[in-house]
């Protein structure tokens, strides 16, 4: 297959031009898109690093069977030093990497997937923006503050290199399968009852707490009555 930047993303697949700077996303090798399933739709989702620094590698998108759950990740390379616009990327370095989301989708929250430094199992975890590592939330896409060896790079090492894992959340898709029905509902409903469930965004009335009401909202989105 043609891959013009070598990022390991065919150009078919990178035929477009995800971050609109009016360069085809092919001949970036800081861009990279993906494609995954998404409630029986295929959906388009980019990555676009710190272009003067770092190249996007090993960008992929699965549903795993496992948990259940959709995940994308990326790795970053420091750029070589033929790069005319190469900036030095070191160990330690930090970095900024722009999610362009699927054409509209709204995402709700982001969570990372990975090891953390008081769990060396991988795990999906809340990743949102703290002051140095996470996720600011944006229309139409989010932005990453990333750095080397810190959380959110799952080799938990300063080397010069960032792997990370994860995946956007939309408000109701409480299972992180990409899709909002029944699965959610009864996510919920086990929930309110005491059974332990792995869930995130399902205060959906915004009162700051998880109730029967959010419940309701949830078998409302599912009929298709929201």
């Amino acid at each position: 297959r043609c891959d013009s930047d070598n990022d390991g993303i065919s150009d078919a697949v990178e035929s477009g031009d995800i971050n609109k700077d009016g360069i085809p996303d092919k001949l970036q090798n800081h861009v990279a898109v993906v494609q995954e399933m998404s409630g029986g739709k295929a959906q388009i989702t980019g990555f676009e690093a710190d272009g003067t620094s770092v190249t996007v590698s090993s960008a992929h998108a699965e549903y795993n069977e496992t948990d259940q759950k959709l995940k994308y990740g990326f790795n970053l390379d420091p750029k070589t030093s033929g790069s005319r616009d190469r900036r030095e990327f070191t160990a330690g370095s930090t970095t900024l990497v722009t999610i362009w989301l699927p054409e509209g989708v709204k995402a709700a929250g982001y969570s990372a997937y990975g090891p953390t430094a008081d769990n060396a199992t991988p795990h999906w975890y809340g990743f949102l923006y703290d002051g140095t590592t996470g996720a600011e939330i944006q229309e139409g896409k989010i932005i990453l503050h990333l750095k080397d060896g810190a959380r959110g790079d799952n080799d938990l090492t300063a080397n010069g290199k960032i792997v990370h894992e994860g995946h956007h959340r939309i408000s109701g898709d409480f299972t992180g399968d990409g899709a909002m029905g029944l699965d959610d509902v009864i996510a919920v409903l086990r929930m309110l009852a005491g059974i332990e469930v792995s869930i995130v965004n399902a205060d959906l009335n915004g009162d700051g707490k998880i109730g029967l009401e959010d419940a309701v909202m949830i078998l409302q989105n599912a009929a298709g009555l929201r």
